[in-house]
């Protein structure tokens, strides 16, 4: 060592480079240390020479590609701690000092080259792996698969396409800054190349390594060319390269393969391996992985696919569910993770099972300690189990449960039969009180709080058969009557029942009572024909109350979109009906009209000023809805002054309140309506008062 000292600076790195081929281990250490050292050499040259820079820059690049190179071609001679030095070098100083050893005649040097390229695991070395793997001599092949299969490990994890625990945990978690998107697409277009060319290589790492990077987002999203070739590969018509990634598929060890398996089922080519994958499950970690992307399989070719995996029956009454099955069981669920938990519901509809297996596997979620996986659970189980789930300390789980509990004669009907009464007895202890209200409802009116749901689901089934049940409703008693009608508005089908609604609006009190008499009338107001018309003529002079108010509300809305209809005049004789709600409906349509505003406006006055509460009530309702209009006449004005003053002073909470909401609605400030009066302080707002 201490004569080669003396040699030039390429005479040294000659006689460093070949003694590698034959010295000893020990000494192997010592010229391999020397070696790099002159690798990492800087010259600085003086002043002198520095007006011949551009000639020792060269120079010095190409000095230092030739120590690399030695190292290159003797790297498995040299020891561990050497190795990993050099491997901390500019990984493109690398390639460009192996890139002519990738085709040297030596077997062994061709190895070494494979090893260096694995060894420091850097995306712009893959050219070379992707050349090795197709090399002759089958342990060069070999170690340019491991090569490649390792490299590719390593960017699936730095961009995300295999997940931290989809793999060993002895692997090595890389950052995903440590991969940039150029070097990643590089490696991707070796993968591809490989692939195509697996007939003459055979080698299935190269399969390993499409199947690591060909996840997370799809390849065609991801920017560069390299990307594009793999996805065409995957896409492309069977072949030799396929069959084996079926194999791959189907019996790989890793767990990302399973992954795979749930993105792949929209490939027509490996869509077969990934239901078969699909179908058993290798260990929890698999089960975890499918899990947090169940959501995948609400696309609808996953769908169609996942619906053919038939999860194990039940023996003997009892549920049979292996470990091995594609579905966790009920003992493994609460293993999980609590994203996978959330995705056991959805998976469990996506595949074919039978009752008694989903309800075992549903009910390991009854004490879950997620809400969002308790209420999917509920949305997944069966309507004749919710009464389970009615009493979960969840409001959003207990109220959706309640919605969800089919009638105990599973007929689609909107009123409870006694069994449901009695089952609603026990939800009168329920900690919500929406539950226990409605538990109440049925249980006191024998009505079914799940009932407009069923219907509304029978009607989209079977819309005959529910308008049959309707009709014969309206032809009942008064109470069957009215519940009909709020099932057929509900339902929107006011057209389909126009007859027997414009006979219960024009009908006198008897046979029916005024409040279905009212909302009939109120229902006429959408029906385009000349007997709705008449109806609410009639109505207009009906003796109760909520009729007329309803008639002359439906009026005002019909004469908005039709000509017929009764006449403007007779709707304003209503201004001076003893009942507050008639008056401030008729006051109202007058002041949405041209001709009679300025006389409505005077009549509104008069309600304002009127002594009775609802009489007061209505009248700033009605201000409220005539908003701007009121400005077009010339007691506009003294009307939203008295609707500010009442908002300020008067004594009356209701009135105050209801004062301040129409002061809203009139789009007018506190301080002209407000301080004008000096009632309101600076710093009070107009929604604080309302």
């Amino acid at each position: 060592m201490n004569r080669v000292a003396l040699l030039t600076a390429d005479e040294r790195i000659a006689a460093l480079g070949e003694s590698l081929a034959v010295c000893s281990p020990r000494e192997s250490a010592q010229i391999s240390a020397a070696l790099l050292a002159a690798a990492k050499e800087q010259h600085r040259p003086s002043l002198l020479t520095s007006l011949a820079k551009r000639w020792t820059g060269p120079m010095h690049q190409r000095r230092r590609l030739t120590a690399m190179a030695y190292l290159a071609r003797h790297w498995n001679r040299l020891p561990e701690e050497i190795q990993t030095l050099a491997a901390a070098e500019d990984p493109s100083l690398w390639a460009g000092a192996v890139d002519a050893l990738a085709t040297d005649p030596n077997p062994s040097q061709r190895s070494a080259v494979a090893a260096l390229a694995g060894r420091i695991g850097d995306p712009i070395l893959s050219p070379v792996i992707g050349l090795l793997i197709c090399d002759p001599e089958p342990r060069v092949a070999v170690e340019a698969e491991t090569a490649l299969a390792n490299l590719s490990l390593k960017v699936a994890l730095a961009i995300g396409a295999v997940p931290p625990d989809g793999v060993d945990n002895a692997v090595q978690k890389t950052r995903r800054e440590d991969t940039t998107p150029q070097g990643a697409d590089i490696l991707a277009a070796v993968v591809a190349h490989a692939c195509s060319d697996f007939e003459n290589h055979r080698k299935r790492g190269a399969l390993l390594a499409a199947l690591l990077l060909a996840g997370g987002e799809s390849c065609r999203s991801r920017a560069g060319e390299g990307w594009r070739l793999l996805a065409d590969w995957l896409e492309s018509g069977p072949s030799v390269g396929h069959s084996a990634l079926q194999s791959v598929l189907r019996f790989g060890r890793l767990p990302v393969a399973r992954v795979r398996a749930m993105e792949w089922l929209t490939n027509p080519v490996l869509a077969g391996a990934a239901a078969e994958r699909l179908s058993r499950c290798e260990g929890l970690i698999e089960h975890e992985l499918v899990l947090r992307r169940w959501h995948l399989g609400l696309r609808p070719a996953r769908a169609v696919r996942l619906a053919e995996i038939r999860v194990r029956g039940r023996t003997a009454g009892q549920p049979l569910m292996t470990a091995r099955a594609a579905v966790p069981s009920a003992g493994v669920i609460p293993a999980l993770g609590p994203h996978a938990r959330r995705g056991v519901p959805g998976l469990v509809c996506l595949v074919r099972t039978d009752a008694i297996s989903k309800r075992a596997m549903l009910s390991a979620l009854l004490a879950d300690e997620d809400s969002v996986t308790r209420h999917a659970a509920m949305r997944a189980a069966s309507p004749s189990t919710m009464i389970d789930w009615c009493f979960d300390p969840a409001e959003d789980v207990a109220r959706g449960a309640m919605l969800r509990r089919a009638p105990e004669s599973g007929r689609n009907e909107l009123r409870a039969t006694p069994a449901v009464g009695r089952i609603a007895q026990p939800l009168l202890r329920s900690p919500h009180p929406i539950v226990r209200a409605w538990a109440q409802w049925e249980s006191g009116e024998g009505r079914n709080a799940s009932g407009m749901l069923t219907v509304r689901r029978a009607a989209r089934s079977s819309p005959q058969r529910v308008e049959q049940t309707l009709r014969a409703g309206l032809s009942g008693a008064s109470a069957a009557v009215g519940e009909t009608l709020r099932v057929v508005r509900a339902l929107g089908w006011m057209d389909r029942f126009a007859d027997e609604i414009c006979a219960i609006a024009s009908s006198p009190a008897a046979p029916h009572d005024a409040r279905l008499v009212a909302t009939a009338v109120a229902m006429a107001a959408k029906l385009q024909t000349q007997r709705a018309a008449a109806a609410l003529t009639t109505g207009l002079k009906h003796p109760d109350a909520r009729v007329r108010a309803n008639a002359v509300e439906a009026a005002v809305k019909r004469a908005a979109s039709l000509s017929d209809g009764p006449p403007l005049p007779s709707i304003l004789e209503l201004k001076h009906d003893p009942n507050h709600r008639v008056r401030a409906n008729a006051v109202l349509a007058g002041i949405r009209s041209a001709v009679f505003g300025r006389k409505s406006c005077d009549e509104l006055l008069s309600m304002l000023a009127a002594p009775e509460q609802p009489m007061r009530l209505a009248a700033l309702w009605a201000a409220g809805r005539a908003g701007q209009t009121l400005q077009q006449f010339s007691g506009g004005e003294e009307i939203i002054r008295q609707v500010g003053l009442m908002a300020a002073t008067s004594q009356d909470p209701r009135v105050r309140a209801r004062a301040a909401a129409a002061a809203l609605g009139l789009e007018i400030s506190p301080a002209p309506a407000l301080r004008l009066v000096g009632h309101m302080p600076e710093s009070e707002s107009l929604k604080e008062v309302a």
